[in-house]
């Protein structure tokens, strides 16, 4: 169910639940996956965390530096590092590939997602609990 009434990142600070859906993928951020055709991506955590960033505010540039921060943090690392997690996302994403590139650069500045992209809040599982009758078993919510 896509909710339209918060914005990305309210909706993933709010709940864990939220699924980011582009193309064929399927980002859980708070899984730390992405599912391709709902088969997990092999991805390394440093990527992953710049996707899930990214993703997470779609069109909106990202600093260079904000980035390095987010994926290194309290540590001291080169640009390059940045710039080589972004060209293994590309690979990974197949953004060479696609005719709508998934991540832009702007130049000296950092990077955007710009792929269209849409928010869902994942179904919560349900657990089967045992009621205090003869073994009849009901269905309640997990929080």
């Amino acid at each position: 169910m896509t909710d339209m009434n918060y914005s990305p990142t309210t909706l993933l600070k709010d709940d864990g639940s939220v699924e980011i859906h582009f193309g064929p993928y399927r980002l859980l951020p708070k899984r730390h996956q992405l599912l391709r055709h709902d088969q997990p991506v092999n991805l390394g955590n440093r990527a992953l965390t710049l996707l899930i960033a990214l993703a997470s505010r779609p069109g909106e540039l990202l600093q260079k530096t904000e980035l390095l921060d987010i994926a290194w943090p309290k540590r001291v690392v080169e640009e390059c590092n940045l710039r080589t997690q972004i060209k293994t996302l590309r690979r990974t994403l197949g953004d060479d590939d696609d005719d709508v590139p998934y991540i832009a650069t702007a130049s000296g500045m950092g990077y955007r997602f710009v792929a269209p992209t849409w928010f869902e809040q994942a179904a919560h599982p349900r657990a089967m609990r045992p009621s205090g009758g003869g073994g009849e078993r009901v269905a309640c919510g997990v929080l």
